[in-house]
């Protein structure tokens, strides 16, 4: 692992690197230390955009900055990841629980699943036939808490009906999803030294792929040749430092740049977004720039909302919009 301790060479990039050049910044919320945090943000339209998190907060945001809080009862669940699956958004939460908003409607489904009490529903992917696959683990882990993990892979569908387990481990946490075009599942599992990619072809049997050190918080397709992008930190210090990779073999650790919670990808770019209000751009697998936010609150999660314009979300609801970010 190539590991750049004393940063003479980013230094050298990132000194006076700044959003007064090519980028314009619009700052939508500074954020507020003492206020809910923006944990996932999702497309619902082209010029619509919910973040979504702590304590059941639902924020809609624009294509051009506008904002308002829906009025949606989440309970004060706090929400890890929401997804539009055609007319309705499936909602997962902290604990135990599974909602379903309807968009033709605006109702709201809620079910609460007993034998996942202290569980979290951390990330979930949309399979062929309706089914759902979700991944988490111990509620206290997705607060940074330091628990048993209780990992878990279940699969369910758009009834909601009680996920069944088709993997599980007492000692490690399930991060992540991804789909194939083949429809293989590879999920990332940390078990608080490292994290191990497995794969599945039928949802039944599960094979280690690779070990990484550290851990990895989000795993994505990166181009058409179906290569996987991993981003994260190197454990569970989250202020430390930040992981980013292709493979196993190959992977770039940055520190003082805290955890790489997200990343998104376009064309040849890979936009990463870290804990200490940073976003890293990469073309080609290659540096390319950094620009750090008016302010030092983690960045959670961030959209392209057009070809050169960028959302990002995070801690104490902040919220900003990036112009001409990929230039």
């Amino acid at each position: 692992m190539k590991n750049l301790n004393f940063f003479f060479l980013i230094n050298l990039f990132f000194t006076n690197t700044n959003l007064l050049n090519a980028q314009t910044m619009t700052t939508l919320q500074l954020g507020n230390d003492n206020d809910s945090s923006y944990y996932h943000l999702t497309k619902i339209t082209d010029n619509e955009f919910w973040a979504c998190g702590e304590k059941g907060i639902i924020t809609k945001f624009d294509s051009i900055g506008h904002f308002q809080t829906m009025d949606i009862q989440t309970d004060g669940f706090n929400i890890l990841k929401a997804e539009r699956i055609g007319d309705y958004v499936l909602i997962a939460t902290d604990d135990s629980r599974l909602m379903k908003y309807n968009l033709m409607s605006n109702t709201l489904q809620k079910v609460d699943f007993k034998s996942y009490k202290n569980r979290c529903f951390y990330d979930f992917l949309v399979l062929p036939q309706g089914k759902i696959l979700l991944c988490g683990g111990a509620t206290g882990i997705s607060k940074g808490e330091k628990k048993i993990p209780f990992g878990f892979i279940a699969v369910t569908d758009s009834t909601l009906s009680e996920p069944k387990k088709i993997w599980k481990s007492f000692r490690k946490f399930a991060w992540s999803l991804l789909i194939k075009k083949d429809g293989s599942i590879t999920a990332a599992v940390f078990n608080g030294i490292n994290t191990s990619l497995i794969n599945t072809k039928n949802l039944v049997h599960w094979k280690k792929n690779k070990k990484i050190n550290g851990l990895v918080h989000e795993i994505k397709i990166k181009d058409s040749k179906e290569e996987m992008s991993y981003v994260g930190t190197g454990g569970l210090h989250y202020n430390r430092n930040g992981i980013i990779g292709l493979d196993a073999e190959n992977n770039l650790k940055i520190d003082s740049s805290g955890c790489f919670w997200s990343q998104e990808i376009s064309n040849d770019f890979q936009i990463i977004c870290s804990q200490k209000g940073q976003l890293y751009v990469f073309k080609n697998g290659q540096y390319k720039n950094m620009f750090q936010l008016p302010t030092t609150f983690a960045l959670y999660d961030m959209k392209i909302i057009s070809n050169q314009k960028l959302l990002v979300v995070g801690h104490g609801k902040c919220a900003f919009i990036i112009d001409n970010c990929l230039n």
